[in-house]
């Protein structure tokens, strides 16, 4: 680069000679003649203020006739004008912080830049990077210092290591602006504040009713809630009725007595379970715990036969009674039949056995359903042939290996009605008078017979009228 132009004078008009003495930095230019009187001085390397802000420099002149080693000299100050051409850099400082994650808002660090540059090159300004929280973090520029604060609240569980990014900013106003950047790891400490988390949740399970004692029918996992800590957990069941236990340490949760889904509540066949994670050996008082719910369904296994409500049952109707009139229930017998069992297993069939005079309603029933025992064969219910009739009916499962069934017996009574005339012993009597007997006389013993019963039978016969050509008699 051309830095200045030289000129020169003899009053000779002799060529003049253009030099530069040789000193510490006089490399820095060169001096070039470019005619007898004139010559330019050029930049000869690079410059760097900050190694060297001056350069103080003798030129020579001759004209070659002032001997040897003998010139015109003249100073030259060279002065080296600063640029923004360094970035700000940070002094030592500490990499990394370890901070408890409840720790109070308040200054956690303080950094130091200095750029080497001139003025407001050289003047720094701070500023958090791009990538910081925000909400958690802030850098402020106070003096020559830049202040990092936490303003927020830090969670372990959300995050273990915070990334800050310090910038130094030079306050040129126009140009080149330089950054400098530091790093500083916030790491995060646990404390316990957490309760345990489940990992592992079976929300709904399935065991067979009748299982043996202690199967296994689900497990859990929980760990501390607080990973730094990692505290042991233990494990507790609700209800603790029996029904089923939980192997503490493991989490495990098997049967503890044999269940019987048709003892449950009618319409459920579940038990529904709360499941404690308890911290132990932490030191937080009371211990941390969580809990889950769990739902077991129980499973049906064929293991119930059908069976009626009453173990017996007596009945009547009347004779003559038509087809499909139903028969009446004496006493506090309960016509119904069930089978709590699920699905198939608790499907059954009903008929009645002994007799083809009744039958029974419904064919075909699930769980539980009243019954009625219509009559089938009016024709043979007469209160003269037969008082009462013995028969059985069942409930037999449908399924078809080793169907459960149950008997009940069943007497019907037949109520009599006065459906028979009465009819005298002989068609005609043939009796002797004397004459002359006495008023009141008996002269003859008739008697009339009725198959029906009681009143309406020969116990309610009445002899009502005499006729005949003598009945004045």
């Amino acid at each position: 680069s051309l830095l200045y132009k030289l000129k020169a004078y003899d009053p000779d008009g002799d060529p003049l000679t253009f030099g530069l003495r040789s000193s510490p930095g006089s490399d820095v230019i060169v001096v070039e003649s470019t005619s007898n009187t004139e010559a330019n001085v050029y930049l000869n390397k690079l410059l760097d203020r900050e190694e060297q802000d001056e350069y103080a420099l003798v030129l020579t002149l001759t004209d070659g006739r002032l001997g040897i080693g003998n010139y015109v000299t003249q100073s030259l100050l060279l002065l080296v004008e600063d640029v923004n051409d360094n970035a700000p850099v940070f002094k030592s400082h500490q990499n990394s912080i370890m901070l408890r994650e409840d720790a109070p808002p308040g200054v956690i660090a303080q950094l130091e830049a200095t750029d080497a540059d001139e003025g407001p090159y050289g003047q720094v300004l701070y500023h958090p990077g791009n990538d910081v929280d925000r909400t958690l973090f802030s850098v402020s520029t106070v003096g020559e210092v830049a202040v990092v604060r936490l303003i927020g609240t830090l969670d372990y569980e959300t995050q273990t290591v915070h990334q800050l990014k310090v910038l130094a900013v030079d306050r040129a106003k126009e140009g080149r602006v330089n950054t400098g950047t530091a790093i500083i790891l916030v790491k995060v400490e646990d404390v316990e504040d957490q309760p345990p988390e489940f990992l592992k949740i079976t929300p709904i399970a399935r065991v067979v009713e009748n299982s043996p004692i202690g199967t296994m029918v689900l497990q859990v996992k929980a760990v501390d809630g607080d990973r730094g800590i990692n505290n042991k957990v233990v494990y507790s069941i609700e209800p603790s009725d029996g029904a089923f236990k939980i192997e503490k340490d493991t989490g495990r949760v098997v049967t503890g007595e044999l269940l019987d889904r048709e003892a449950l509540p009618l319409g459920s066949s579940s038990y529904v379970l709360r499941i404690i994670a308890t911290e132990v050996g932490g030191k937080k008082r009371p211990p941390a715990s969580a809990w889950t719910e769990v739902t077991i369904l129980v499973t049906d296994v064929n293991d119930e036969a059908p069976r009626f409500k009453s173990t017996a049952y007596e009945c009547e109707i009347a004779e003559n009674a038509p087809q499909n009139t139903p028969v009446t229930f004496l006493g506090n017998s309960d016509p119904e039949v069930f089978d709590y069992d699920q699905g198939i297993n608790g499907t059954f069939e009903l008929y009645v056995k002994g007799t083809d005079v009744f039958e029974i309603t419904p064919k075909r029933a699930i769980n539980e359903a009243p019954f009625t025992i219509k009559v089938k064969n009016g024709t043979a219910l007469d209160f003269e042939w037969t008082r009462n009739f013995n028969f059985t009916i069942v409930a037999r499962e449908i399924v078809k290996i080793n169907p459960k069934y149950t008997e009940v017996p069943i007497i019907v009574n037949v109520l009599d009605r006065n459906d028979n005339y009465p009819e005298f012993t002989k068609g005609s009597y043939e009796v002797w008078v004397a004459e002359n007997c006495d008023i009141g006389t008996t002269v003859a013993w008739v008697q009339a017979l009725d198959d029906d019963s009681g009143s309406f039978g020969t116990m309610g016969v009445r002899y009502t009228n005499l006729a005949g050509s003598i009945s004045n008699l």
